[in-house]
């Protein structure tokens, strides 16, 4: 099961202490959760951004299209690995691990006790 997060962060770009450029983002992404006999896990299944450059200084963005991938390659790294939260400990340990995303609720649950099966 997957949930969606939204999130927006202005950034700074600095080099040798010194400012380049700032930007925001709006990043929406699809976050699955992973569960395991004895701990929940978070990982990023998809993920789209919106970058918006602001003039800063005494640079000047020449290559909006390059400045984008940049951003964008660095986001892909959301996938390279699990996130935060991972880990979160189950008690008791669960045989049969699953995890349930509704609108305003999430459940971890062991599917072998659950009657009838879902």
């Amino acid at each position: 099961m997957t949930f969606n997060v939204t999130l927006k962060h202005a950034c700074n770009l600095e080099v040798r202490n010194e400012q380049i450029t700032t930007f925001s983002i709006s990043l929406e992404l699809v976050v699955a959760g992973k569960p395991k006999s004895a701990s929940l896990d978070f990982e990023v299944v998809a993920h789209s951004q919106t970058v918006f450059f602001h003039p800063d200084g005494q640079y000047q963005l020449i290559n909006k299209g390059l400045a984008e991938a940049m951003v964008a390659d660095s986001l892909n790294r959301l996938y390279e690995g699990d996130l935060f939260g991972c880990g979160w400990p189950q008690s008791p340990p669960k045989d049969y691990p699953h995890f349930r995303v509704e609108e305003n609720y999430t459940a971890v649950f062991d599917h072998a006790m659950i009657d009838p099966p879902l």
